[in-house]
C-alpha cells in the first residue's frame, strides 16, 4: 500500500492517487466501450461509466 504524498506541505491520501489512476485506466477503456456500442445497450451510459470507474477504483485498491 503507499504512503500519504507531501505536495507542498499538505499531506495527500493513498486513495486520492487511485483514483488519478483509475481515470488515467478508464480514458482508454470509455474510447474503447463506445466503439464496441456500449452507450447502446446500456440504459443510462453515465451510469455504466461510473461502474466501470468503480470496478477499476477497487481492483487497483485490492491488488495494490
Amino acid at each position: 500500500m503507499w504512503r500519504e504524498t507531501n505536495l507542498f506541505g499538505v499531506y495527500i491520501s493513498p486513495l486520492v492517487a487511485y483514483m488519478v489512476a483509475s481515470m488515467v485506466i478508464l480514458l482508454p477503456l470509455r474510447i474503447a466501450f463506445i466503439r464496441c456500442g456500449l452507450p447502446r445497450w446500456t440504459w443510462n451510459p453515465a451510469l455504466a461509466e461510473a461502474g466501470i470507474y468503480l470496478c477499476v477504483l477497487g481492483a487497483l485498491v485490492t491488488l495494490l
